[in-house]
């Protein structure tokens, strides 16, 4: 098993090639691009910060606190989500294939972080327009 891991991977050209060889059958395995893997990172990075931002809101001052922040990542993320939305259609599949399960990780963390905000009026109307500015992209 050993050899033919090392075989895929000479013959693939090493680690981070966009193409690779499986080691049964020697058939290509598609992965996405390293500009559409970046932006995707991204993205995700970006929303674990807005999670851990909105996690740590607990009272009105906090939520005005974090408010500009807030905004800044909900705009780099539609830009973000803009950019994917963008490519064309064979690289968001396999965009899709690599990140679909973090991506809907994320998704649920961010969710459950605005959840309970909502649920408090006080900070609901601070953080009022921050839910319906996250991007949604799906592939």
């Amino acid at each position: 098993m050993v050899a033919a891991v090392l075989n895929v991977s000479v013959a693939a050209g090493g680690v981070g090639c966009d193409a690779a060889k499986s080691a049964v059958g020697g058939s290509p395995v598609a992965k996405a691009g390293p500009s559409s893997r970046g932006l995707m990172n991204k993205y995700l990075g970006q929303m674990g910060d807005l999670t851990v931002l909105l996690k740590g809101v607990k009272d009105p001052a906090g939520a005005q606190a974090a408010l500009p922040k807030a905004l800044d990542l909900t705009g780099s993320l539609k830009a973000l989500e803009s950019a994917l939305s963008s490519l064309p259609p064979q690289e968001k599949a396999l965009l899709g294939t690599e990140y679909s399960g973090m991506l809907a990780g994320a998704l649920k963390g961010l969710e459950g972080a605005v959840g309970p905000l909502q649920s408090n009026p006080e900070i609901a109307k601070i953080l009022g327009p921050v839910p319906g500015k996250i991007p949604r992209f799906g592939f």
